[in-house]
């Protein structure tokens, strides 16, 4: 599949901040003709090849992804997948390959210094290990 034939992957952690990006990945779909692929990444700390550990929570991931179809336009063909990794970026940058996504939409949380630091950024870690362009929706500026 082609860059120019694939939907785009907006990825989802379920919070308010990420659901910013949610409106400029739809009006990117609808400028581009492509679908969305919404992402959530269930975070496992076993193995995520043995689902018995977290097969319940993935159940439940699908309904939240379910709901979250409501915060994006009608006209936007949405596709849930909930899937399970040990390590977020990584399994957002090779699930956008094995898709053939266009690109990748994932909103930052804004943490800077220590906690940057101590807790990371998913963000970061997939616009470092993304075969496709990678849309970061930063957090809104203060009024």
């Amino acid at each position: 599949m082609s860059m120019d034939s694939g939907p785009i992957v907006l990825t989802t952690d379920f919070s308010e901040g990420a659901r910013r990006a949610y409106g400029p990945a739809a009006e990117l779909a609808a400028a581009m003709g492509a679908d969305i692929v919404l992402l959530h990444v269930h975070k496992s700390l076993t193995d995520p090849n043995d689902t018995s550990d977290y097969a319940e929570e993935l159940k439940l991931d699908e309904g939240k992804l379910e709901e979250e179809r409501s915060f994006l336009p009608e006209s936007t063909t949405v596709r849930p997948q909930a899937i399970a990794a040990t390590q977020v970026p990584q399994a957002v940058a090779q699930y956008a390959d094995t898709l053939g996504a266009r690109c990748i939409v994932v909103s930052t949380h804004g943490r800077a210094g220590l906690r940057h630091l101590i807790l990371g950024s998913d963000a970061e870690g997939i616009v470092r290990l993304a075969h496709v362009p990678v849309v970061t929706v930063p957090p809104e500026a203060p009024e």
